[in-house]
């Protein structure tokens, strides 16, 4: 299965993600249970613990970044909330594969710019517009 930049080994870059659409297009891919997975950037995958991971990432960050939204938390907020989450922890190791120095582009490219699409997602349709560097 040829995923494109859905799914990058190791660090996926959600700079102007969908998070709804990202996630079913990822559900979809897990579904067809494919032997090899070839990133849109890194090695081919012979296994699915990345596709597993980023999947349950981007589930569990939609759910706490829809959670601080509500409570009316900014973005920052929410990722340092999101960042001390357990299950989040265990998932960054599970993509960074545990490498310290992968984290910062984890926390950039997974959590703070994934959540601020989580945040503009829940206030109403995504446009194309490219938004700005953080």
């Amino acid at each position: 299965m040829v995923s494109g930049d859905l799914l990058i080994n190791p660090i996926t870059f959600g700079l102007f993600c969908y998070p709804d659409g990202w996630i079913r297009s990822l559900e979809w891919i897990d579904a067809l249970d494919a032997a090899t997975l070839i990133p849109g950037h890194g090695a081919p995958l012979h296994d699915e613990v990345l596709l597993k991971a980023t999947l349950a990432l981007l589930r569990r960050e939609r759910e706490l970044g829809r959670e601080q939204r509500a409570l009316g938390h900014t973005v920052a907020q929410a990722n340092e909330r999101i960042l001390a989450d357990t299950e989040i922890q265990n998932l960054r190791g599970a993509i960074t594969g545990g490498d310290a120095a992968r984290n910062d582009a984890f926390s950039l490219y997974l959590v703070d710019r994934v959540v601020r699409r989580v945040y503009a997602e829940a206030a109403g349709p995504l446009d194309d517009a490219i938004p700005s560097a953080p």
